[in-house]
């Protein structure tokens, strides 16, 4: 992450109670973690994280998978995307993200916020997929796993996620919006 500050892998997941949008806490003590879906407060939550070290910041961000991390990490490693930027990448839905960097398709990694065509190209162009990504692209992306996932690491009944998540599908929502059926999904949970 040249440019954006020294990456810790001291910290794989916490686990603890939501206690804001952007606060967990595990043992009594509260993290700040910035994510690409709010928190669900009061829920029980599992974020896998990245702490980014800074000369004067050290911010910790979240993910529902260690799929969603690694993807992180590689936009992050782009000139000119920061973790903040990457997370406003990550609002598309990994799968998304993943899908426009193997086909090259800037169009689609531009309609994120903060993200223009230039941009866009660039990381594109830039971005090598993950091992982990790259595989899950191969077989096709699990969109009911990972939003199953995704709602699990946010706190929510693994069975119930699923079952919201299949309810949408069968309404006819579109499976390939992943930010779109996460919301619905949380919506129905709550």
């Amino acid at each position: 992450m040249a440019g954006h500050g020294t990456v810790s892998d001291v910290i794989g997941y916490l686990e603890g109670k939501a206690a804001d949008v952007d606060l967990l806490v595990v043992g009594g003590v509260g993290y700040l973690v910035h994510t690409v879906i709010p928190l669900t407060v009061g829920a029980d939550v599992r974020v896998w994280v990245r702490t980014v070290v800074r000369e004067n910041d050290i911010s910790m961000f979240g993910f529902g998978c260690p799929a969603e991390r690694d993807l992180f990490d590689a936009l992050t490693k782009v000139n000119g995307v920061g973790p903040k930027v990457a997370l406003n990448i990550l609002t598309l839905g990994s799968a998304a993200v993943a899908t426009a960097v193997r086909d090259k398709d800037a169009k689609a990694l531009a309609k994120a916020p903060g993200i223009g065509p230039k941009k866009a190209e660039q990381i594109v162009t830039s971005v090598s997929l993950p091992a982990g990504v790259a595989a899950t692209l191969a077989d096709g992306p699990d969109v009911l796993g990972g939003l199953v996932d995704a709602l699990a690491g946010l706190g929510f009944d693994p069975a119930a996620a699923r079952a919201a998540v299949q309810d949408l599908i069968a309404a006819d929502v579109d499976p390939a919006d992943e930010p779109l059926m996460l919301r619905r999904a949380m919506n129905a949970l709550r």
